[in-house]
Order: C-alpha cells, then sequence, then structure tokens
C-alpha cells in the first residue's frame, strides 16, 4: 500500500526545515552554506532495464550559497 499524501507531504517539510537548519547554523558560524545535488550530465546517468528509465547516478557536486559564480546554477 502506498503511503498517504500527508505523510509524503510531512516528511517533505522535514527535510526541508532540516536543510533550512543547517543553512541557518552554518551562516551563524560565519561559514558559506552548501548543497549537494545531483550532478546532470551523460557521465552520470544509467538506463535501468527494469524501470525502462534513464536514472541519475550517485554523483553529486556542493553548490555554496554566497558564490556570485553558482548563483546562476541556482536559477
Amino acid at each position: 500500500m502506498a503511503p498517504r499524501k500527508d505523510a509524503i507531504d510531512k516528511k517533505t517539510v522535514a527535510k526541508i526545515e532540516k536543510l533550512a537548519d543547517g543553512v541557518v547554523k552554518a551562516v551563524e558560524k560565519g561559514k558559506n552554506p552548501w548543497l549537494d545535488i545531483p550532478i546532470r550530465s551523460l557521465a552520470n546517468v544509467t538506463f535501468s532495464e527494469k524501470k525502462r528509465l534513464v536514472e541519475l547516478g550517485g554523483q553529486k557536486q556542493k553548490r555554496y550559497f554566497f558564490n556570485v559564480s553558482m548563483a546562476k546554477k541556482f536559477m
């Protein structure tokens, strides 16, 4: 049985709040907060025969909040 939408929404909200708390704590410590974002390139994709889908691999890249050159990548 699939999880209810309310449970999924609460789980998503909890993940976002955890991420936001981490950002706030990093800024309070005077550090540049960052996110790990999956790399979207052909080198980081695989084809799943079972699902018949192209899926992103596990490679990630750090994106820093207070870096002007990375702001374009977030947008």
